[in-house]
């Protein structure tokens, strides 16, 4: 059995996760060559499905694909990983941590702004030049990191049934951090400036 790590580009953390997750078996890493754009909402599972059926199968090998995405919910916006995991039967999703993110993230990550120079604007105003957090590391203070929600996405996709959207999802509610508003203040004014 061969387990097939499907991604656009090299991505050290889901390389270390599906390794650990898939102990006993070797896991080949296939970097397919797509244009990378944000993805929302439903186009998360679209991408992951079109990932997963480029990969031909043989005999009881599987493939995995996790894509991060963003989504408006009824109750606010927010970004996690989805992970999609395909073999003989079909594909099987799951849903990682979802981490809570302002309208104004959402609507900059939507017009093309990188919430990772955002980042590190709102650093330069606060004097943490020197340090760059990732986004999820940023939001939560350190409490979570990326790694957790890919993880949670490939142990749900690995307890899903085939072919139906995850039925529970794992909501991080905003954490009362100062960082959360220097993001969504230096989100508003990139907004701003692209009008």
């Amino acid at each position: 059995m061969k387990v097939y790590l499907l991604e656009e580009h090299q991505n050290q953390v889901k390389e270390r996760i599906v390794s650990d997750f898939f102990m006993r078996n070797y896991v080949n890493y296939v970097h397919v060559k797509k244009n990378q754009k944000s993805l929302f909402n439903i186009e998360v599972f679209a991408k992951i499905k079109e990932l997963l059926d480029e990969k031909e199968l043989k005999g009881n090998d599987f493939s995995v694909c996790i894509e991060g995405g963003y989504f408006k919910l009824k109750n606010g916006y927010y970004m996690g990983d989805v992970c999609g995991i395909k073999d003989a039967n079909g594909i099987k999703f799951g849903i990682g941590y979802l981490y809570e993110i302002s309208e104004n993230m959402y609507n900059a990550v939507r017009r093309g702004i990188s919430l990772g120079t955002c980042i590190k604007n709102a650093q330069k105003i606060r004097s943490f030049s020197n340090h760059y957090y990732g986004v999820i590391e940023y939001l939560t203070g350190n409490t979570y990191n990326r790694g957790e929600g890919i993880g949670l996405a490939l142990k749900n996709a690995d307890k899903a049934d085939y072919s139906e959207k995850p039925k529970t999802v794992k909501l991080v509610k905003r954490l009362p951090i100062k960082n959360f508003y220097d993001l969504d203040k230096e989100c508003e004014k990139a907004l701003r400036e692209k009008m």
